[in-house]
């Protein structure tokens, strides 16, 4: 029998804690109602917790605490207590200072906890976020398949198949070993590279995000998504060498921790989540927030020092949407103080999910508000709602069932109410220490992408190059340099030389009226590459363009239906790139004009071009 002090709030809010964990198996009174019949003194009682073994041996303080737990199955602590050198005589003196001073304790433990003391398995808290990880993907790779005969297909702008037959030539050429082939290229289009591969990986991906979503088989289907959607990010060349690719593949990983591998494992699973599992999801959250607060810092770009980059980034980001417009036009004052939340967001709060729950949950609102921003005012695909993703594993089971609106709340139990399992130590040791691995190499990756120069060993190095390769673990940082202007590039076509018509694309600036389109979670991967192409000002600084002009000379149709509009269906007989620099237009001019943008002529991007025997040609165009 546990016996403790009932008029003592803190006292009676541990115990809670601790009957859901003993499960009937040791007694728990008030010593207001037993202390008497047991011979107890209350002075004890009101001193310390009292336990009472099987053959009435009285103990108390951190000793009856720890008699306790060894008799529930937890006895770690009591045998460090009898064997480890100085812990016992620790441990009494920290207990007695919590006890001396347990009112004020009980204060901290509300305003840094919550009222609630007993455990969270995480169980709800996994349930919810790996469903809505399943939406996410299931997004985003549906997205990338609806552009992946025009972007790897054979008849696409950076064919998959090719990069198998240039990776295989290199390999013969080199003798590499079957190690080295599989890092040049892990990628399941090494084993049957064709355009039905490409389909057949998107389709296992897709059935694994759906699988996700309903709750089903969650473990192999997060292995059918990383090794899917990994084997088509890895042939996709220059159109997924995005962070949200990699991002999307490392949390894909990471959730194998947490994911359960039976067939259904709801919030009432006898499982608790993984501990480890969950502290690694909360690491990749950390080192992605912090590390997009840090570049910007260290770049030492002027506009981030003097808190004025959003008053180009609405206008030069790759895809606004026509909410974009309207703020570029707040306040330069709102601007600013925008700038230095987000800041105190990527630099402050990931430090809260080390702390406290009420800190970790204020962590969590934080980069769920800033992710809801970017949203709002700019089309960046699943990116942000893969860190809202993140963002869940910071909440707790009780968190989310206080969230829960009250009229359904009934219906979501409370998790906390009945003691769950850990997986068997057969499972537990082996992904503890994947777990530590991911955490470390978590940790290698903000020191290199932060150049904080400390020290690594050389093993460690060669496992941090090696999980990149396979997208297991990597860096970030978006907007280190804040683009401070908008080159678009024009791209005509003419039967005669003379009549030019654009290629008009779904979401990219050209008409100077254009209404953005919002494009949710879609992710126009062309629209995006081509907002890089026009940075680097000329078409000899950026490769697979010429690719791009080839395929529409030729008419591709795969290529055409990445566009919204192209002029000539069965391919033209010249194409010419034109350079211009766009801003948004001013509240007056919008008034005056209707139109969202003005545009200066900068010259040309790329030479008029056409094809000559199937090959790419500078044109001559006919004399006027």
């Amino acid at each position: 029998m546990l016996v403790y002090d009932g008029e003592c709030g803190f006292c009676k809010r541990c115990v809670d804690r601790f009957v859901v964990q003993a499960r009937g198996r040791v007694d728990v009174a008030p010593s207001q109602e037993v202390a008497e019949g047991l011979g107890i003194p209350l002075e004890d009682c009101e001193r310390s917790v009292q336990y009472l073994d099987e053959e009435g041996e009285r103990t108390q303080g951190a000793e009856a605490v720890f008699r306790a737990l060894a008799f529930i199955g937890q006895g770690a602590w009591l045998w460090a207590y009898w064997r480890v050198p100085g812990f016992a005589w620790i441990t009494e003196r920290v207990y007695r200072a919590v006890a001396d001073h347990r009112a004020g304790v009980s204060r901290w433990a509300r305003y840094a906890h919550g009222p609630d003391l007993r455990e969270d398995p995480w169980t709800l808290t996994r349930s919810v976020y790996l469903r809505f990880l399943g939406l996410v993907l299931l997004l985003a790779i549906t997205s990338y398949w609806t552009q992946i005969d025009g972007l790897n297909g054979q008849g696409g702008i950076s064919s998959a198949v090719d990069l198998v037959d240039r990776i295989d030539a290199m390999a013969e050429e080199r003798s590499w070993s079957a190690w080295e082939r599989i890092k040049a290229l892990p990628s399941l289009m090494a084993v049957w590279p064709s355009d039905t591969t490409l389909h057949v990986l998107c389709a296992l991906a897709a059935l694994g995000a759906l699988l996700l979503i309903g709750g089903v088989l969650s473990g192999p289907a997060l292995l059918l998504v990383f090794v899917g959607y990994g084997s088509v990010v890895t042939t996709g060349g220059i159109f997924t060498g995005y962070q949200w690719d990699h991002l999307l593949l490392e949390v894909t990983f990471a959730s194998l921790l947490v994911a359960p591998w039976a067939l259904r494992a709801g919030p009432n699973t006898t499982l608790r989540a993984s501990r480890a599992g969950m502290w690694v999801l909360r690491i990749l959250l950390f080192k992605f927030m912090f590390l997009n607060g840090w570049v910007k810092v260290q770049s030492g770009d002027v506009v981030w020092r003097e808190l004025t980059a959003l008053q180009f980034h609405y206008w030069t980001q790759p895809i606004p949407h026509a909410v974009s417009w309207y703020a570029h036009h707040l306040p330069a004052w709102l601007h600013a103080a925008c700038t230095y939340a987000m800041f105190i967001i990527e630099l402050v709060f990931p430090f809260f999910i080390f702390g406290p729950r009420r800190l970790r949950l204020m962590a969590a609102l934080g980069f769920v508000v800033l992710m809801s921003g970017i949203i709002a005012t700019g089309n960046y695909g699943t990116f942000n709602w893969m860190t809202i993703a993140l963002a869940i594993t910071l909440l707790d089971d009780a968190a989310l069932r206080g969230l829960t609106p009250a009229r359904w709340r009934e219906s979501v139990p409370d998790t906390r109410a009945t003691a769950r399992a850990s997986a068997r130590p057969g499972l537990r040791v082996p992904r503890a220490a994947l777990a530590a691995l991911l955490a470390v190499l978590s940790l290698w990756m903000i020191n290199e992408r932060g150049r904080l120069e400390i020290p690594t060993p050389e093993p460690l190095d060669r496992a941090a190059h090696t999980a990149r390769v396979f997208r297991i673990s990597g860096a970030y940082g978006a907007f280190a340099d804040m683009t401070e202007r908008r080159p678009e590039i024009l791209i005509e076509a003419s039967q005669d030389g003379v009549e030019w018509r654009p290629y008009i694309l779904p979401y990219k600036t050209l008409a100077l009226d254009q209404h953005h389109g919002y494009a949710a979670t879609h992710m126009p991967r062309l629209d995006w590459q081509l907002w890089f192409a026009a940075l680097r000002r000329h078409c000899k600084r950026t490769r697979w363009y010429g690719d791009l002009l080839s395929k529409l000379l030729e008419g591709a149709p795969e290529v055409h239906a990445l566009f919204e509009e192209v002029p000539f269906s069965e391919g033209p007989t010249y194409i010419r790139s034109t350079l211009w620099r766009y801003e948004f237009t001013t509240v007056e001019e919008r008034e005056q004009t209707g139109d969202v943008w003005k545009r200066t002529a900068m010259g040309e991007y790329c030479p008029t071009v056409t094809l000559r025997d199937g090959t790419l040609s500078l044109a001559r165009l006919p004399e006027p």
